[in-house]
């Protein structure tokens, strides 16, 4: 499948993806049950994904996991990018991040904000230069390592927001195939130890949503993200 006629490489591999890990449960189910065989299920498969259901769903997807972050943001107080460009409140903070402000300041032409406390318009200003930085640092080429700590940032932070909604479909996959291989309730094609072996996968696959998407894994990947887009100004001139 050329998923590029519809989602460029953030799309697939921060959005896509967790989408994919989201609805395995159910085609395990599908195949189970010798669904995939149906030729009119196929048909509309191939038309969904003609008309460009995979842009829809990295769309749904990117809402999930932007209103977890605005959740993520308001308990931290602040982006990463922003926490790290804050003054401590002794005014020293350490050569690091005099050197983050500074660079920042010198490539975006904006002041930043002196003090270590956040109002209104100190957030306003944190956020114009951040959204500065953002846009000029799009460049994939020149930026590599900017892209992939976003890439990262993006997955964890959607499959956080999709957490929930995955653990259900792994749970409801679990149920069904082991009810299907207990009543016998499955396409001659498929036999009761395949059944219980797709079962096994969607357990594991639930696993993999209860034990590995967390708000830590987020953090730590908006840091590393934070970080390296506020060294990136080390390259500006």
């Amino acid at each position: 499948m050329n998923w590029g006629r519809w989602l460029d490489e953030y799309d697939r591999e921060a959005r896509l993806v967790p989408a994919l890990l989201t609805v395995l449960p159910l085609v395990l189910v599908a195949i189970g049950f010798g669904v995939q065989d149906n030729p009119v299920l196929a048909g509309i498969v191939a038309v969904l994904l003609a008309i460009g259901a995979p842009m829809v769903v990295a769309k749904q997807v990117a809402d999930r996991g932007r209103a977890v972050e605005k959740t993520l943001f308001a308990k931290w107080g602040a982006p990463p990018t922003t926490l790290k460009l804050i003054p401590t409140p002794d005014g020293q903070g350490g050569e690091l991040l005099r050197q983050r402000r500074g660079r920042l300041e010198r490539v975006s032409g904006i002041s930043l904000p002196t003090g270590p406390n956040l109002s209104d318009s100190t957030v306003q200003t944190y956020e114009a230069a951040v959204r500065w930085l953002i846009e000029n640092t799009r460049d994939r080429a020149k930026f590599p390592v900017v892209w992939a700590e976003l890439k990262t940032y993006g997955f964890e932070r959607n499959a956080l927001g999709l957490r929930a909604v995955a653990l259900t479909t792994s749970g409801c996959g679990v149920l069904a195939l082991w009810a299907g291989a207990v009543v016998g309730s499955r396409s001659g094609h498929v036999s009761v130890g395949t059944t219980l072996a797709l079962a096994g996968v969607c357990a594991l696959v639930g696993m993999w949503w209860w034990l590995v998407p967390s708000e830590t894994r987020v953090r730590r990947a908006a840091d590393r993200y934070a970080e390296r887009v506020l060294d990136a100004t080390a390259a500006m001139h």
